[in-house]
């Protein structure tokens, strides 16, 4: 088990914003931020201070901590260092499909609203291409994203083109003629994204698990 080196601060003190890196967690190696956003065994997101310095890809991490900060997280470019350039803002909108965990093979939105284990929420970049049901998902991450999260139809397509807010999804039909709105009121399911606490479109202004919005994923 490696050593956890860094600080988090405490609870009354001016929060950081810091950079996450996926590393190996028997060496904290850096390596693809996509082994972690696919939740592979052996690698875990590791997150740095702002203003420390950023291990280039395949180089070791330190100055940070495996437990995950409040306050602005940030990607970094693959070149790593230190400073302003190094971060990265992608598209924080997603569209989200449950998958099965081990295989990211798109099934019914209704398994993971009945929180089956095996089955989790799997989030796309709104740009990309949203498999329909019985195909793999790619390029996504099971985090929870700090931008708008939508739901799709079964039949996939490009996330611009498909993605349904809460109002319309409820009253979609899926391809087999059956309804598949999402049920559960704990969870994002609409357009407002981690802001959203309950199933209703209605969104309060808080953050999910107290995190600002940020370049991630």
């Amino acid at each position: 088990m490696v050593e956890d080196d860094g600080e988090i601060p405490n609870e009354g003190e001016e929060e950081k914003v810091h950079i996450e890196v996926c590393v190996r967690k028997d060496n904290r190696i850096r390596v693809g931020d996509q082994r972690c956003d696919d939740a592979e065994r052996g690698y875990v997101w590791y997150f740095i201070p702002a203003e420390k310095r950023v291990p280039a890809l395949g180089k070791r991490a330190g100055k940070g901590s495996l437990r995950e900060p409040s306050g602005e997280i940030l990607r970094a470019a693959k070149k790593g260092g230190r400073g302003d350039d190094i971060s990265i803002v992608e598209i924080e909108d997603r569209v989200m499909v449950c998958v099965r965990k081990e295989t990211r093979t798109r099934v019914s939105d209704r398994t993971c609203n009945g929180r089956k284990r095996d089955f989790r929420w799997y989030y796309i970049r709104i740009d990309r291409h949203v498999p329909a049901v019985g195909e793999k998902a790619e390029a996504g991450s099971f985090h929870v994203p700090y931008g708008d999260a939508y739901n799709a139809p079964q039949k996939g397509g490009i996330g611009t083109k498909v993605a349904i807010e809460y109002e319309n999804y409820e009253d979609s039909n899926t391809d087999d003629g059956s309804d598949d709105t999402a049920t559960d009121t704990g969870r994002v399911t609409t357009g407002c994204g981690s802001s959203c606490h309950q199933c209703t479109g209605v969104c309060n202004g808080s953050s999910f698990n107290g995190r600002r919005k940020g370049g991630r994923r």
